[in-house]
């Protein structure tokens, strides 16, 4: 079993975890609800044309503080769900935790392109977290696979960008 299958099940098992406290009526995780359970701060502002999220460790007041660019119209939706997904990321998974708690952070990339692991590892958790493994299955199970029409449909429908949908569909079945 490799390295990457053995992370893959990992941030599986986390991105359902983080989603049990949720209304599971919803068809878009609720990014904004798991991070106010876990009681991180969020700070939505106007931080910059590059900037698209971070996360930091307040050591004086022992919080997390998430800050993201303001949700102003319905492409930057998506694109900020992904973003504050990516820094939900950092903060579940323990290795990336351990490197906050110890006053680490930096300004995240989008689009499933860093060459830095943590990165690459922050974007797999955002798209796990965004498509659960239960809503890939279902639309899978009907004939075995998805049309790139149906993924752009199940992409609106749980306000992902179409790439990250399909990324994800791709590492999750394998398929070429």
């Amino acid at each position: 079993v490799s390295l990457k299958a053995i992370m893959s099940r990992e941030i599986e098992a986390i991105c359902e975890e983080a989603r049990e406290c949720l209304d599971r009526r919803e068809t878009a995780v609720d990014i904004i609800g798991i991070a106010k359970k876990e009681r991180i701060e969020l700070a939505a502002g106007s931080y910059g044309a590059g900037f698209h999220g971070r996360i930091e460790y307040l050591q004086p007041v022992k919080r997390f503080a998430l800050y993201h660019p303001e949700f102003v119209d319905r492409p930057s939706v998506v694109r900020i769900r992904f973003s504050i997904a990516h820094e939900l990321g950092h903060y579940f998974l323990p290795s990336h935790r351990e490197r906050l708690l110890l006053g680490h952070s930096h300004d995240s990339q989008p689009g499933f392109k860093s060459d830095k692991a943590m990165e690459r590892e922050a974007d797999e958790f955002a798209a796990a977290l965004l498509i659960p493994r239960g809503v890939l299955e279902d639309c899978i199970r009907k004939k075995n696979f998805m049309t790139l029409q149906e993924i752009a449909v199940l992409a609106d429908s749980l306000k992902v960008s179409l790439p990250a949908a399909v990324i994800r569909y791709v590492r999750y079945t394998e398929e070429p």
